[in-house]
């Protein structure tokens, strides 16, 4: 399968795949790539697929994106989130519970992470209001370039993270259901969010959050 690229330093980012056995091969060659996404397309099953983020791999393998405009029957289930705003937050927690206990506290097993209390955080409210701005765009890029796709050949269906989180049944039943294949039970989670939903139980400094983000084109976000 291909995994996410790792950020590094702002500068740095690295291609990295993880073969079928397992095994992480770090920077890739193109050749590498495509060599292990056709080994996704041999496989004889109901649905086979593999996670592409957006965009930065979208912008870091070109190759696999030449490749899905090759005519196979590529479906995409493409995943965005409207608000945008419990987004940035949620990032800048990801990076401070990550500072302190490790990578994945984001989203960290309550039995393996008993004693991480969240608590209340800082955040950075100019961070906050830029980084929506920028995922804005990436939203509309996104669209345009799936578009492109399906043009190609692709068929894709846009999935809503809110909406999952309200009904995490119904919405994967739609999937199975434009993958073709059967739908599944679906399994609980033994993970839990590390940022309150409710951003006044997250953010310390929530009241001045809400006047800057009041002043903004998010300002509607405040409510949901």
């Amino acid at each position: 399968m291909f995994h996410n690229i790792k950020v590094g330093q702002p500068e740095t980012k690295i291609r990295r795949i993880h073969g079928f056995g397992g095994i992480e091969k770090q920077n890739p060659t193109a050749e590498e790539t495509i060599d292990n996404l056709k080994k996704i397309w041999s496989f004889r099953s109901y649905a086979v697929g593999f996670k592409f983020k957006f965009p930065a791999q979208f912008d870091t393998f070109p190759e696999i994106v030449n490749e899905l405009k090759s005519g196979l029957p590529i479906r995409l289930v493409v995943l965005s989130r409207t608000n945008l705003i419990k987004q940035a937050v949620s990032r800048q927690n990801m990076r401070r519970l990550k500072t302190r206990f490790g990578a994945g506290s984001n989203l960290e097993c309550q039995k393996d992470y008993p004693e991480i209390d969240h608590g209340r955080f800082i955040v950075d409210i100019a961070d906050t209001i830029s980084y929506a701005r920028n995922s804005q765009k990436d939203e509309k890029r996104l669209v345009k370039e799936v578009g492109t796709l399906e043009q190609f050949g692709c068929s894709a269906m846009f999935v809503n993270y809110e909406e999952i989180v309200a009904d995490q049944k119904a919405v994967t039943d739609k999937i199975f259901q434009f993958l073709g294949v059967p739908s599944v039970q679906v399994l609980g989670s033994k993970y839990k969010k590390a940022t309150a939903d409710d951003l006044s139980e997250a953010v310390e400094n929530y009241q001045e959050l809400c006047e800057a983000v009041s002043q903004t084109e998010f300002r509607d976000l405040l409510d949901r």
